[in-house]
C-alpha cells in the first residue's frame, strides 16, 4: 500500500525517543510540521529553539488539534490520563500510537480511555537508546537500522496501521509483529533484565568498601556492562511496575544462575564453573554471527 506522507505530527513527551522521532521524521518527510506537548517549559523551549518543533505546547487539546499523527512518549505510567485527554481532544482522522516499552498494561490503558479511538491505536516499541536521555540528546539516526516491534489488536483499523507502519519504516526502523503478551515475556529478559542488572552491579560497587576506589579505577568492561545504569530512573520505576510479573520471573532465573556460579566458587569447582562460561559463551557468539549474516 503507498502512503501519502504524514504532514503534521504531534509528539507528547519531550525526551530522548520522542525528540529523535521528530526529528528522524523531519528528515524523512522536509515538509512535515511538527507540535510537541510537554510540561516542562525548558524542553519546549530548546525544542522550537532547536528546530526539532515549529510548534510547542503544554496543553494536549492544543496540541492535537490538527494532527495527523500522534506519538506518545511519555512515561508509561502516565499513559493512562494521556489516552483519556486524547480520547476527548484527537482528531478523528489522526493516527495514534505510543512508544512504551511494555505492552499489555498501555494496551489495556489505551482500550479503557481512548473509546473510538482505539480503532486508530497502533502500538510500536522501537528497540533503540542511548545511556543519554532528555530531548537535548535526541538525534535523527537514533532507529537506523533498530528493530521495532509492532502488537497489533483485534479493533486495529488496518488504515491506520498502514499509515504508521510506513512513518516507522521511513525512519528506518525493522518493524515485526508480535503480541502484546509475547511482547512483554521477551523484553522481560532481553532489556528489562538487563536495566536491573547493571543498576544492581553499579549499586553492589559503590556501596561496597573502597567502593570509589573501585568506580575509579573501572575498565572498559564495568564500563561496558554498566552503561544502561545511567538511564532514567523514572522510566525504569514504570517499566518495572507495568511489567512486574514477567521482570520477577527473569530476575529469579538470573538470581538461579548467579547461586550457581557462586556455588562452583565456594566448592572450588573450576570445571563447572568453566563449564558454565563456555555455554554463555557459546550462546553470545552465536548472537555476533546472527547478526552479522544479517547485514
Amino acid at each position: 500500500m503507498t502512503m501519502k506522507p504524514v504532514s503534521r505530527l504531534t509528539v507528547i513527551g519531550l525526551g530522548l525517543i520522542g525528540g529523535s522521532f521528530a526529528l528522524a521524521l523531519k528528515k524523512a518527510y522536509p515538509t512535515l510540521k511538527v507540535c510537541a506537548v510537554d510540561l516542562n517549559s525548558e524542553a519546549l523551549a530548546w525544542a522550537q529553539s532547536s528546530g526539532l518543533a515549529d510548534r510547542v505546547s503544554d496543553d494536549i487539546e492544543q496540541g492535537v488539534r490538527d494532527a495527523e499523527l500522534i506519538v506518545v512518549a511519555a512515561p508509561v505510567m502516565a499513559m493512562p490520563a494521556i489516552f483519556k485527554a486524547l480520547a476527548r481532544y484527537a482528531p478523528k482522522s489522526a493516527a495514534i500510537t505510543d512508544v512504551g516499552s511494555t505492552r499489555q498494561v498501555v494496551e489495556a490503558a489505551a482500550r479503557t480511555y481512548l473509546g473510538e479511538a482505539f480503532t486508530r491505536y497502533v502500538p510500536v516499541h522501537p528497540i533503540a537508546g542511548s545511556a543519554a536521555s532528555g530531548v537535548a540528546a535526541a538525534r535523527a539516526d537514533l532507529f537506523a537500522g533498530a528493530k521495532a516491534i509492532l502488537t497489533p489488536h483485534e479493533r486495529m483499523d488496518e488504515r491506520f496501521k498502514a499509515l504508521v507502519s510506513c512513518a516507522w519504516r521511513d525512519v528506518g526502523v525493522n518493524l515485526c509483529e508480535m503480541s502484546a503478551f509475547e511482547h512483554d515475556e521477551i523484553f522481560a529478559s532481553a532489556s528489562h533484565l538487563p536495566h536491573l542488572a547493571a543498576f544492581a552491579l553499579v549499586k553492589s560497587v559503590a556501596q561496597s568498601p573502597d567502593g570509589e576506589k573501585k568506580l575509579d579505577n573501572a575498565g572498559t568492561g564495568f564500563r561496558d556492562t554498566t552503561r544502561i545504569a545511567g538511564s532514567n530512573a523514572r522510566m525504569w520505576r514504570d517499566i518495572c511496575e507495568s511489567n512486574k510479573e514477567a521482570i520477577s520471573k527473569a530476575v529469579a532465573a538470573y538470581r538461579e544462575e548467579l547461586a550457581c556460579m557462586q556455588a562452583c566458587l565456594d566448592a572450588e569447582k573450576w570445571d563447572e564453573l568453566e563449564a558454565l562460561f563456555e555455554r554463555a559463551s557459546v550462546c553470545r557468539r552465536a548472537m555476533n554471527d546472527a547478526s552479522v549474516s544479517k547485514k
